[in-house]
């Protein structure tokens, strides 16, 4: 009881707190590959803060919700465009969970300096993750922390170390919790989530297939 006392002060110090923090990293020493997808996400941003009427650039790009995946190889800076993209959002809506970051494991989290999922979206362990998510409720402590995520997106590292039964929870606790519970009935919310990006090498290692995981 006195950890998640602590828990529950840290999320509240963290809910008060209007400061924006930004990663070092720097979006214009990105490559031509990398920028790709940062510019797929400026378009988004430009689109979402400005609306149709005055979006200045290319009209015949049009807008729609993102699912990006990014593949590559160890070293290519799959996670670095994670980062510069979470730095990017922050700094258009001056909101620090318009970004939100996730990985499957503390290792690959603390890379893409996130959190884990099970964290960030309050999924279980042990026998209560091994069984289905049908019937599974809305969280009003998981919608407080996506309060702003509706403006921005998730970003997820070490996709491919992420295991079908994560992925199946991860899915479905957006679904319910994004934009306080108003998303589709669609996996990830639909058009209430704008941007879900997912970074990965399928190559490196072998995908978790075990329901405990």
């Amino acid at each position: 009881r006195w950890w998640q006392d602590q828990v529950d002060q840290e999320e509240a110090r963290r809910a008060a707190s209007t400061a924006v923090h930004l990663f070092d990293d720097d979006p214009t020493t990105a490559n031509e590959e990398q920028w790709h997808a940062i510019v797929l996400v400026l378009h988004l941003m430009h689109w979402l803060l400005e609306g149709e009427a005055n979006a200045w650039i290319r009209r015949d790009v049009p807008y729609r919700v993102r699912r990006l995946l990014l593949l590559g190889e160890p070293g290519a800076g799959k996670s670095f465009v994670l980062r510069c993209i979470a730095t990017l959002i922050r700094m258009l809506t001056n909101l620090q969970d318009a970004a939100l970051v996730g990985g499957p494991n503390g290792v690959a989290a603390f890379q893409a300096r996130g959190t884990t999922w099970h964290s960030l979206l309050n999924i279980p362990t042990g026998a209560k993750f091994a069984r289905t998510f049908d019937g599974d409720q809305a969280d009003a402590r998981v919608q407080e922390r996506l309060r702003n995520v509706d403006k921005g997106g998730f970003l997820g590292d070490e996709i491919s170390m992420t295991g079908r039964m994560l992925k199946g929870w991860i899915a479905n606790k957006i679904r319910l919790n994004v934009a306080r519970g108003t998303g589709s009935s669609e996996p990830l919310g639909g058009g209430k989530l704008p941007l879900f990006v997912a970074a990965g090498d399928f190559a490196q290692v072998r995908q978790p297939h075990s329901l405990l995981e």
